[in-house]
């Protein structure tokens, strides 16, 4: 079997041994390969129309998945062009904030977060895919609140395939975040919680920062997380989506 060799500095060792706990019967190096392949579906650059929030417009431009969001890419950068009016328009980019422009030949790239972005429809080459991630979110909620009434949980793959085929890393996240948005802010338990990395078993990095449970130990953590399980399970949630 092929062998690498990395290595990892001091302030990372942490990191490592806490990977390597949540690993189990696996390996680290398993993780890592998942870990690569999620970098490189981020690193395609695509064609997409995107719908933000806070903005009545559609805009089209090339658009490449990253953590937490989306970089959207502005073509030269002048006021006049139609993405640097969708974001003004959408008070991404406020009126205040000048637009640098890009060196001739070169475009410049925007982050967006998540939350940012209503909708985005996708052209990957061969197909085309259009992903309404509120739509795909109102969905995903009858299946998240019936997996934690019965105490369940399931993986970001199982809830991609029942929500169309959806990215378990690209996709199924930003149909979580709205989901999470909406109980964080409603005073409900965070029901995104039912959602596992198949290998831990446990919630994404997401899960733990948006809870405030970020910079706890992995036990506490876990305990922290029961709680939660236990707590939606004799939630009363709304039949239906609320958002």
């Amino acid at each position: 079997m092929p062998k690498k060799t990395v290595y990892i500095k001091d302030s990372d060792v942490q990191l490592w041994d806490r990977a390597e706990h949540l690993a189990g019967e696996g390996s680290v190096s398993a993780v890592l390969t998942e870990a690569l392949q999620q970098y490189l579906e981020g690193q395609k650059v695509l064609v997409g129309t995107v719908r933000f929030q806070a903005g009545m417009e559609a805009t089209q431009t090339r658009v490449q998945p990253v953590s937490g969001g989306w970089l959207l890419a502005v073509p030269s950068g002048a006021p006049e062009d139609d993405g640097v009016q969708a974001l003004r328009m959408a008070g991404i980019w406020p009126d205040r904030f000048p637009v640098p422009v890009a060196p001739p030949g070169q475009q410049m790239w925007v982050w967006v977060p998540s939350s940012s972005i209503a909708a985005i429809w996708v052209a990957t080459g061969r197909t085309v895919g259009g992903v309404d991630f509120g739509e795909r979110a109102r969905e995903a909620w009858k299946v998240l609140r019936e997996t934690a009434t019965a105490g369940e949980t399931l993986s970001y793959s199982e809830l991609g395939d029942q929500l169309g085929g959806l990215h378990p890393y690209r996709q199924v996240p930003q149909v979580l975040d709205i989901i999470e948005r909406w109980c964080l802010g409603h005073n409900f338990p965070d029901l995104t919680g039912v959602v596992v990395s198949r290998r831990s078993g446990l919630p994404g990095e997401d899960y733990w920062r948006q809870n405030g449970w970020g910079d706890l130990a992995v036990a506490a953590r876990v305990d922290r997380w029961r709680e939660a399980q236990r707590a939606m399970a004799v939630a009363h949630w709304p039949p239906t989506a609320p958002f």
